[in-house]
């Protein structure tokens, strides 16, 4: 499940990030007046207009999109920010599960480890009665609802409110 789980993020984090062909695009778009006025300053730029053949018409046009191309990178880098806050945050659930279920398989049998699994998904109720924020680290109709259930039973614990 978790090798599932991160095939899909990397997935996302790929289709996301722009290829090498709209990184040059962006960059090149991107550029300061001087780019594009004064292409013998920048190697790159006379051989862009050059090979490109831009008019001095067309180079106004793409300076006038140069603060939209700006807001558009800072964007994609964004975007590609909260697929890594996403994977690691993944990553740390996963550990949680992980570390919480050897510790319940060091102690109880298989069988009981099964019956508990059983238990908590029958009795999501009761759990949420008594450790508040339960739910939360649960996957309900397709979206998971983020907090530390953990932190939550904790402060309950420490306010007697926990049984």
């Amino acid at each position: 499940r978790q090798e599932e789980l991160f095939f899909h993020l990397n997935q996302l984090e790929k289709l996301s990030a722009p290829t090498t062909f709209t990184k040059m695009s962006l960059w090149t778009l991107g550029q300061s007046e001087s780019f594009f006025t004064k292409p013998n300053h920048n190697p790159i730029a006379g051989i862009l207009r050059r090979e490109l053949e831009i008019t001095p018409t067309q180079g106004r046009k793409i300076l006038a999109q140069r603060e939209k191309i700006q807001k558009l990178c800072s964007n994609i880098k964004e975007v590609l920010q909260l697929i890594a806050d996403l994977k690691a945050l993944c990553q740390k659930k996963q550990k949680v599960f992980s570390d919480r279920m050897t510790k319940c398989q060091e102690i109880l049998t298989p069988e009981q480890v099964t019956k508990l699994l059983v238990w908590i998904d029958d009795n999501e109720t009761v759990l949420q009665n008594v450790c508040p924020g339960w739910g939360s680290e649960r996957i309900r109709g397709g979206r998971i609802k983020s907090s530390n259930m953990k932190e939550k039973c904790d402060v309950g614990k420490a306010s007697g409110s926990m049984t």
